[in-house]
């Protein structure tokens, strides 16, 4: 796996517990049964991957992950995947 795809699952899995731990108790009482409620968290983490899989532009070369570029790429992917959220 190259470093930019693991790096954008890990965003795209930090941000789908993060939302599981925000929203979890309300979307268990909205679903109407266990069953529903990991079909819809099921969606959710699909939701989550797919816009991460179309979020990522050219990352910085492995040498500049640890400086300013990696970190204004991380950022700004995961900016793009909030952002696909909020639409």
């Amino acid at each position: 796996m190259a470093p930019a795809q693991a790096v954008t699952r890990f965003l795209a899995e930090s941000l789908y517990q993060r939302l599981v731990l925000d929203l979890g108790e309300p979307l268990e009482a909205a679903g109407w049964s266990c069953g529903h409620w990991r079909m819809g968290l099921d969606g959710l983490r699909s939701w989550i991957a797919g816009a991460a899989a179309a979020e990522p532009g050219e990352p910085p070369t492995p040498e500049q992950w640890r400086g300013l570029a990696g970190w204004t790429w991380v950022t700004l992917t995961l900016e793009g995947m909030l952002r696909r959220l909020r639409e």
